[in-house]
């Protein structure tokens, strides 16, 4: 019984030195939270950065400026004490969670959605299908509508938000 205690002793002592001295899983680290705030790379345990690497911060830019700028102008028309209110209300993009623990790459189609987050209550708007490389962004209302050019869907849905 000596024995045993001595040798599940020295593996315990071996296991927790080499714990230290050789890299582990629990010394990688791995970006779960996307959001403009945060400026790094969406990177999965383990990879390496390579020269085509598209940091979510940049899609978010190109995102902000194409579509979600001009999706909110389009509500604050139809009603504009939508985002003035006390409760907090705005926009966002948010990758499928297909996509949230990989590297995103510019060449790749990369899959999100349109949120609508009023008062803490999560709305999805439309999909997305991004292409970074050729700045195109098509976007799916709903199951039924085929996908579409942003710039079609945004007049579209501005017509549909006058109208209401």
């Amino acid at each position: 019984m000596k024995k045993i205690n001595q040798l599940f002793a020295f593996v315990l002592i071996t296991s927790t030195l080499l714990s230290f001295i050789v890299p582990n899983n629990f010394t990688q680290t791995v970006n779960h939270t996307i959001s403009a705030e945060n400026e790094s790379t969406v990177l999965s345990a383990g990879t390496m950065l390579a020269g085509d690497t598209l940091s979510f911060v940049a899609l978010n830019r190109m995102l902000t400026k194409e579509l979600l700028k001009p999706l909110r102008d389009c509500f604050e028309k139809s009603n504009p004490d939508m985002f003035m209110t006390k409760c907090f209300t705005r926009i966002e993009f948010r990758l499928s969670p297909d996509f949230m623990d990989r590297v995103l790459y510019k060449g790749e189609i990369i899959e999100g959605s349109v949120i609508l987050n009023d008062c803490s209550t999560p709305i999805r708007i439309a999909d997305l299908v991004v292409d970074f490389k050729r700045k195109t962004i098509d976007v799916k209302e709903s199951y039924r509508t085929p996908f579409m050019s942003h710039k079609t869907f945004l007049k579209d849905f501005c017509v549909f938000l006058q109208a209401k």
